[in-house]
């Protein structure tokens, strides 16, 4: 589905006695609400474009998240918050796992 996946940048490995590797950070767009705006847009994901790269610069992790908007199907109030929210629980899950 188009309307809803994540996008991981992956901090690079830092040199011994380097400062990092630091968290992740999460972003989420924008979107103003409609379909036009979004990771993929001709706008530079709604704006975002140079966030996860000045993360990942600096030791970060980045991932962006995409969700419906009102004119997909099931976008709106709550769909757009459950996107958000579900995704947020699925990379709490995935860092549990890969810490365990």
């Amino acid at each position: 589905d188009r309307s809803r996946f994540v996008r991981l940048h992956a901090a690079p490995e830092i040199a011994q006695g380097g400062d990092g590797p630091h968290g992740t950070a999460v972003i989420i767009h924008g979107g103003y609400w409609k379909n036009k705006f979004g990771l993929d847009d001709p706008y530079g994901n709604a704006g975002t474009a140079s966030l996860a790269p000045f993360f990942v610069q600096h030791g970060f992790s980045a991932v962006e998240l995409e969700y419906r908007r009102r004119d997909h199907e099931g976008g709106g109030w709550p769909g757009t918050n459950e996107d958000i929210v579900e995704a947020l629980r699925q990379l709490g899950d995935l860092h549990a796992k890969a810490t365990a």
